[in-house]
């Protein structure tokens, strides 16, 4: 009789991760040599993390603006899933700004305002984009680079669970819209015979 394994849910392989982090963290920083450890091998590895995220995020976040404005024929569109998903972007930008001691100008809040708006018009509809997006609303307002871990970490912990459920809707929408173009083509094309 062949033995099956039952396999951890996605849900419970992370949260685990989180805590075997947490704990790893705090033992490293308690033994001789640990920070820096940390500071030589641990750092430079989520700075790598960090630019990979950019090094990608450029070239998706122009596509997607570019498609998401090109299709916006009305601001009306935006509708109220897209006014959170700006209010979002914004009061995140601003938690981690202020936490973090980031002076915000006017100018840098209206950046954010209009960065937050093209984000969430042009979001990617995949896990964990708004993580993208939101480095780059950070980066135009003069963020710095080396605190982007620090204010991803903060933010991850209740993203995730927001980020389900926002995925999840921009999932359906997008495939309601092909489900609905494909039907159109169909009758168009019937027609056409």
């Amino acid at each position: 009789m062949p033995i099956t394994t039952k396999k951890i849910p996605l849900h419970f392989q992370i949260l685990i991760g989180i805590v075997v982090g947490v704990v790893l963290g705090l033992a490293a920083g308690t033994f001789t040599g640990g920070p820096e450890l940390i500071a030589n091998w641990v750092k430079p590895i989520g700075e790598i993390f960090i630019r990979l995220l950019k090094l990608i995020a450029v070239p998706l976040i122009f596509v997607s603006l570019t498609k998401g404005i090109s299709d916006l024929k009305d601001l009306s569109t935006l509708s109220r899933m897209g006014v959170q998903t700006v209010a979002w972007y914004m009061a995140t930008t601003v938690f981690i700004c202020q936490v973090l001691g980031h002076e915000l100008a006017w100018s840098d809040q209206l950046i954010i305002v209009l960065t937050a708006t093209l984000a969430s018009i042009g979001a990617a509809g995949a896990p964990s984009a708004g993580i993208v997006m939101l480095v780059i609303v950070l980066e135009s307002v003069g963020f710095p680079s080396e605190n982007l871990p620090l204010a991803l970490a903060m933010i991850l912990a209740v993203d995730r669970l927001l980020d389900m459920c926002r995925t999840v809707v921009n999932i359906s929408g997008d495939s309601c819209v092909a489900v609905l173009v494909e039907s159109s083509l169909k009758k168009q094309l019937a027609v056409m015979r």
